[in-house]
């Protein structure tokens, strides 16, 4: 619980930093911010952050899967 509330600050920007990451690439990222936005506000715990990295991972593995760039 300790590590969670030290990275908690760093969760909270993610919002910001993916809006910003948005406004400059719309078309690329308009999806993926309207899908992952909503999901940040979900993060309260330990057990909610790492259900978001694990759909973060199954995301970034399908978009590999499909012939993405890193």
């Amino acid at each position: 619980d300790e590590d969670f509330k030290e990275i908690l600050p760093d969760i909270l920007n993610l919002k910001p930093k993916l809006a910003y990451a948005q406004a400059r690439h719309k078309r690329e990222l308009e999806s993926f911010f309207t899908i992952i936005n909503p999901i940040l506000d979900t993060i309260r715990d330990p057990g909610d952050f790492e259900k978001f990295l694990q759909f973060i991972e199954a995301v970034v593995a399908y978009h590999k899967y499909c012939g993405g760039r890193d």
